[in-house]
C-alpha cells in the first residue's frame, strides 16, 4: 500500500514538473510582444513593431482544428466586422503549419474577410507557445500582451471583446 502511495506521489510530482516545463516558453499577459514578421498573402512583410499604438489581435489556428473553426466563425461577425474600420485596431489570423495558399483557400471557402497569413514552420507560433490551439493574444497599444486565451468556449468572445474595448479606450 505504501509503495502505491509513493508511486502516486512521484507521478503527480512528475506531472507538475512537466506542466511547468511546458509553460516555460509561453507568452503571458504583461509580457512584451516578441519581434517577428508576418509574410502576408500579397507578398508584403508586416513587423510586430508596427503594432505599437494599436490594439492588435493575433489568432493562431489550424484548418483541421474543430475549436479553431468554431472560434473563427464567431470572430468574423463579432470581432472583425465590429472593429475592422477602427484605425487603432488590427488583426491577424495565423495558420499554424499552413502556407499562405492553404489559409487563403480556407478563408475563401468559409467566406471570411479577416486577414489571414500562414505560419508553415511555426516560426511565429514558437515565439508565443509550444502547443495547443486555438490561441488568441491581444497586444495592447503599449506593445504588451493584455489578454491571452487557449481554446474556445461560450464565453471566449465576450471576454475578448471586453479586453479589446478596454484597450481601445486607453
Amino acid at each position: 500500500m505504501n509503495r502505491i502511495v509513493f508511486l502516486f506521489v512521484i507521478a503527480l510530482f512528475s506531472l507538475s514538473i512537466k506542466a511547468q516545463t511546458n509553460n516555460a516558453h509561453e507568452v503571458t499577459v504583461g509580457n512584451k510582444v516578441p519581434q517577428f514578421f508576418i509574410n502576408t498573402q500579397s507578398g508584403d512583410s508586416v513587423s510586430s513593431a508596427t503594432f505599437i499604438g494599436k490594439t492588435t489581435l493575433l489568432v493562431f489556428f489550424a484548418t483541421w482544428c474543430g475549436p479553431c473553426r468554431l472560434e473563427l466563425a464567431e470572430m468574423e461577425p463579432q470581432i472583425w466586422m465590429k472593429y475592422k474600420n477602427i484605425p487603432a485596431f488590427s488583426m491577424w489570423v495565423l495558420g499554424r503549419e499552413h502556407s499562405n495558399a492553404e489559409v487563403k483557400d480556407f478563408a475563401t471557402n468559409k467566406k471570411y474577410t479577416m486577414p489571414f497569413a500562414g505560419d508553415p514552420e511555426r516560426r511565429i507560433f514558437k515565439l508565443f507557445a509550444e502547443s495547443q490551439i486555438p490561441r488568441c493574444y491581444l497586444i495592447g497599444k503599449n506593445g504588451t500582451i493584455v489578454y491571452a486565451s487557449i481554446g474556445f468556449d461560450n464565453h471566449s468572445i465576450q471576454k475578448l471583446t471586453a479586453a479589446i474595448e478596454a484597450d481601445i479606450a486607453k
